[in-house]
């Protein structure tokens, strides 16, 4: 198939609109978000972040991933805020943004420890050999404040 443009939008302008899209007050944008709420496998399909994990935040998340490296996430906290997050993998690879996401969600309580274990393969992913063997565990390492 063909892409459409790809439209410049920096991360901060993306993260602001996952809010709005959350948030449900946008009459334009609540059938979007009502339709992403009931049916995550539309967003994304089967065995992928986006779907496994709106599912997993019962009703309180939206998540797209985007073209190189880009992810949103919005997610409603205990009080009933919505908070967003737009990040972008300078390189343009996709496997870290799942957990990088996950992991800055955690540094601000906005995901619980069991919702984490839901989502264990993209949180800790672990990789075996052809012989089955782990031979491997992708950690994020970060510190949020510089």
């Amino acid at each position: 198939g063909r892409a459409g443009p790809a439209f410049y939008l920096e991360v901060q302008a993306l993260a602001r609109m996952g809010r709005t899209l959350l948030g449900g007050e946008n009459p334009l944008l609540k059938p979007q978000r009502d339709a992403r709420l009931a049916n995550p496998y539309l967003v994304a399909g089967t065995d992928r972040f986006d779907t496994d994990f709106m599912s997993i935040m019962d009703g309180k998340a939206v998540a797209k991933e985007g073209a190189e490296g880009v992810q949103l996430l919005a997610v409603q906290d205990g009080r009933g805020a919505n908070w967003a997050l737009a990040l972008k993998v300078i390189d343009g690879s996709s496997r870290p943004r799942p957990q990088v996401a996950l992991e800055i969600l955690k540094a601000f309580d906005l995901i619980s420890s069991s919702q984490l274990a839901g989502l264990g393969n993209y949180y800790r992913p672990v990789y075996n050999n052809w012989g089955g063997k782990l031979c491997g565990e992708l950690i994020t390492d970060f510190k949020l404040g510089g």
